[in-house]
């Protein structure tokens, strides 16, 4: 069985996928940079490690349902994309699905659905605004 790489986090893939993309197509904008001007959909807050490697990636927006309180760098730890001493900066919000989205817990300890920290659960909240 082979291991797993400790770079194998959805954000990594995505801006990997999104650079093999670049690389195939025949004719590249000039302005093109990675994720300019992309968003990024993801069930779980980035680590330390996917934040920068968003920043460097030049994405426009992050969009997450899960928070992540012992690692999360977008509001739970840290709120890496909105530093004032990086290049560049991108929005982040923090989406709470609606009822019924996540499955039943196989974990009693842990609950399925996360707290609701916003009134409507069809809403986003920014943890950069917080």
């Amino acid at each position: 069985r082979a291991r797993a790489s400790p770079l194998d986090h959805a954000p990594m893939r995505c801006i990997e996928a999104n650079a093999r993309q670049q690389r195939a197509a025949p004719k590249r904008p000039l302005d093109a940079y990675l994720c300019t001007g992309h968003d990024l959909l993801l069930t779980h807050e980035p680590c330390a490690m996917c934040a920068m490697a968003l920043v460097h990636a030049r994405i426009r927006r992050v969009a997450f349902l899960r928070p992540d309180p012992r690692h999360g760098a977008l509001g739970s730890t840290v709120a890496l994309h909105a530093l004032r001493s990086i290049n560049h900066r991108y929005r982040a919000f923090r989406c709470e699905p609606p009822p019924g989205f996540w499955p039943p817990s196989p974990r009693p300890d842990r609950p399925a659905t996360p707290r609701a920290e916003t009134e409507d659960p069809r809403s986003c909240s920014r943890p950069d605004d917080a």
